[in-house]
């Protein structure tokens, strides 16, 4: 569904125009989203894992991620990690994208698909999806706004959240088996961890992802230490604490959901562990030449 622009937008850019060669702030009007800015900044901010948070486009729905999925050649996707309320009819959400050429939004309507089961929670994982318009250009797109407001023009502040789109990368894989773990939270033994870390990597293990929500410590410093050794990367989950005590697991579903979608393209394969946990051959030295 296309939107055209309205002589308020028309004006906002054009005096947006003036004021970022001088090098000063505009502030939007309370009625009107503003347009993404410059497809250098806001891609190269994606690219900056520290400042990953839940967007909650409303109370009780949040957005973790957003991927741009290009898997099937009829239709290409946005893949978003979210945590919804698990009963009740949903708010029906909407994915609006502007044509950097024209300055034309695009919009498809959010479907969602439940990740795993519920067990009596408030809250639980989903996949919620969109289908990415033809007429927008996805290798250049950066973000997705997201609102509860099926028309563009009535986008604010207030019902629309700026989602950062994540490429999935498929480039020819270098490293071959990726292993996710669940969120890890407070203070966990460093002999637990390194030996955690080392046997997997003993067992075939390239790269690991990890979730922290309010890891301390001697956690984070053995998780950094890893890190820069590029074995390793590090989200923060820190979500909100309504939902934090009402989700079964920390939320851990959607956590590796994220994982896998960040790392499907990266490796042959892609494991989910805890950290009492250990895929071993009983046949060959390591679990990758079994597979």
């Amino acid at each position: 569904m296309a939107t055209k622009q309205t002589p308020l937008h028309n004006e906002y850019s054009a005096n947006s125009a003036k004021e970022n060669d001088a090098k000063a702030e505009t502030l939007a009007p309370e009625n009107f989203f503003p347009p993404q800015i410059s497809r250098y900044e806001r891609c190269g901010n994606i690219r900056e894992a520290e400042k990953l948070q839940f967007y909650e486009p409303l109370h009780g729905s949040v957005i973790y991620s957003a991927f741009l999925d290009y898997r099937f050649k009829e239709q290409t996707f946005i893949r978003m990690i979210s945590i919804l309320p698990s009963y009740g009819e949903p708010t029906q959400m909407y994915c609006h994208f502007m044509d950097s050429r024209t300055q034309q939004y695009f919009t498809s309507v959010v479907e969602i698909e439940e990740l795993g089961t519920n067990e009596g929670f408030a809250y639980q994982g989903f996949v919620s999806s969109c289908d990415l318009p033809e007429e927008i250009d996805g290798y250049i797109l950066c973000s997705v706004n997201i609102s509860v407001e099926p028309e563009a023009n009535r986008q604010t502040n207030k019902n629309t959240k700026e989602i950062p789109i994540n490429v999935l990368d498929h480039r020819e894989n270098t490293e071959t088996y990726g292993l996710c773990v669940p969120p890890i939270t407070g203070e966990i033994s460093v002999a637990r961890l390194v030996e955690f870390i080392e046997l997997s990597r003993l067992l075939g293990v390239s790269h690991f992802t990890f979730y922290t929500s309010k890891a301390t410590g001697k956690t984070l410093d053995v998780l950094r230490y890893y890190r820069g050794k590029g074995l390793l990367s590090i989200y923060p989950w820190e979500l909100p604490y309504y939902i934090a005590s009402n989700v079964q697991d920390n939320g851990q579903t959607a956590a590796l959901n994220d994982c896998l979608y960040r790392n499907m393209g990266k490796f042959n394969y892609v494991a989910f562990n805890n950290l009492d946990e250990f895929i071993v051959s009983i046949q060959d030295k390591t679990t990758l030449q079994s597979l």
